[in-house]
């Protein structure tokens, strides 16, 4: 990260080992702009067009695009790393008489931010932090649901088997490999959910409406996928995608609490099922992306109040929703904090009591209690020289969401240096092995990101991929991007690149809740 100061506006001297980096021409015809206080001033040589002069060092700009610029910039890096004795003063190259903007110009500078004698200019650093951060948070998101989906289709196979059963049929280590059918791997109603949670998220931009509100609607129509009646509601451009409506054991709460939204009464039932907690990953995905995207600050509780709100849709009793508070406000913490800092084991630890802060002081349920001290215990347990098995059948089965909850925190934190073990470990237990294997997934790919998930293609068979193998990954992905982005479209504004061309044909099927389908 960038942590030094910035290149002066105006410079008229320079220290001892400072050296004026400016723009030039490849003629080194030093006659104007920086490159003449260069001349005049820090040694820079009239004829001599790149590299060091005195105490200044010409990048040749003037003789063609950008990507003729890139090649000298990286020449420039190349030799400030060699020379770490020296300080190297970037002024806005290109950006005078060359012609460049400064967004055309600072991302070729991208490498530099890492380079300590290396001194950009403030305009320079903003943007290349900005891009990096879009880069980041995209690959979080993509990390978060894609092995969310991996988690969940490893343990699908799994779900209604005991510990005993599947040490039987797959070895000692349990089920570490996907289970294929068809060449795919089979995802659960857990993403499925997921992704209708995602699609309504990005729904809500689009129409300005409440966030819970259009993922209420998503939920109904992915009802409908499941053989429900939803009065035409038809929001959500996944719910045409025929793979999403197989049914994949879907939850008896779910489905009755949406069958009686769908018919317009208000669901009953006082259940504290998974089904909450296990498809709000997205809400934390949703408020980091809009962070960066359009510079929205989530005040304190937001997100852990979204991602209970959603879950209650379905799930009435507080170790329903209470869970998925919390794992929205720990996905939030780790996509937002990814971007100034690397997530070790302790700083994901220091997440996720910061998010049982927010469960007490945001909530007046007496059942917070219990699920703090759960949580707690998990963190406790990943500690101690216990075995997996242990600690899982003292946390529970995963059925219900603070069982899977304090399960999948568990084995993040015990495994936290990977991935795949990770995940392995919340898969093969007793209980609800889709559920917990898909909120760990989430929780280690927000951590990790996408790119190094991607490299080790999780729990594929030899010479298969994951993105190939795992059941809708394109669809995942999609939507993971759209997360990232952000809506590009407007009733204001015309419909003219292919990005929102895209976005058009995706999203402008969502209509505020109560219009019937198109």
């Amino acid at each position: 990260m960038y942590n030094r100061r910035f290149t002066p506006e105006i410079i008229s001297a320079l220290a001892e080992n400072e050296i004026f980096v400016f723009g030039s021409s490849l003629k080194g015809a030093h006659g104007g702009g920086a490159a003449r206080i260069a001349r005049k001033c820090f040694g820079a040589v009239w004829g001599q067009g790149v590299g060091l002069q005195g105490q200044s060092y010409a990048i040749p700009t003037m003789q063609g695009g950008v990507a003729t610029i890139r090649p000298y910039v990286d020449e420039f890096i190349a030799f400030a790393t060699r020379n770490l004795e020296l300080q190297f003063l970037v002024t806005k190259i290109g950006c005078g008489i060359a012609g460049f903007r400064e967004e055309e110009i600072a991302p070729l500078f991208d490498a530099a931010l890492d380079v300590e004698n290396i001194i950009l200019p403030l305009s320079f650093v903003k943007i290349i932090v900005a891009a990096r951060s879009e880069r980041i948070v995209k690959d979080k998101i993509r990390g978060s649901l894609m092995a969310g989906a991996a988690g969940d289709a490893l343990g699908y196979e799994v779900e209604f088997l005991s510990r005993r059963a599947i040490l039987a049929r797959y070895g000692e280590r349990g089920i570490t490999r996907f289970a294929l059918h068809h060449g795919k791997a089979l995802i659960s109603d857990d993403t499925q959910m997921t992704l209708f949670t995602a699609n309504g998220l990005i729904n809500s931009c689009y129409l300005h409406v409440e966030p819970q509100n259009a993922v209420t609607q998503a939920y109904i129509e992915w009802y409908h996928t499941q053989g429900g009646k939803t009065n035409g509601i038809n929001n959500c451009w996944i719910g045409e995608i025929k793979a999403l409506h197989s049914l994949r054991a879907p939850g008896n709460t779910c489905m009755s609490a949406l069958g009686a939204i769908s018919r317009g009464a208000e669901p009953c039932n006082n259940s504290k099922g998974c089904g909450g907690v296990m498809r709000v990953a997205p809400v934390g995905l949703f408020a980091a992306s809009q962070l960066v995207a359009c510079g929205r600050s989530w005040r304190d509780g937001d997100v852990f109040t979204l991602g209970a709100e959603c879950a209650k849709i379905t799930h009435k009793h507080p170790l329903g929703w209470l869970p998925a508070g919390l794992l929205a406000h720990i996905i939030y913490e780790i996509v937002e904090r990814s971007l100034y800092k690397e997530i070790d084991r302790m700083e994901f630890e220091h997440i996720v009591g910061t998010a049982v802060h927010y469960l007490i002081v945001f909530s007046d349920s007496e059942d917070r209690f219990q699920l703090q001290t759960m949580i707690f215990r998990a963190l406790e347990l990943a500690r101690q020289d216990i075995s997996d098995v242990e600690a899982i059948r003292e946390l529970g089965e995963g059925w219900t969401g603070d069982e899977a909850l304090a399960i999948a925190i568990y084995c993040a934190s015990r495994h936290f240096a990977s991935v795949e073990d990770a995940i392995i470990a919340s898969v093969n237990h007793d209980g609800d092995s889709d559920s917990t294997g898909s909120i760990c997934g989430n929780i280690m790919g927000a951590i990790y990101g996408y790119e190094h998930i991607k490299n080790r293609n999780l729990f594929c068979p030899e010479g298969c991929n994951l993105e190939a193998t795992l059941e809708l990954s394109d669809i995942t992905l999609a939507l993971a991007d759209d997360l990232a982005t952000g809506c590009v479209i407007s009733e204001y504004d015309p419909i003219d690149t292919p990005e929102k061309h895209q976005w058009y044909e995706r999203y402008s099927c969502a209509r505020p809740a109560g219009i019937g389908g198109r």
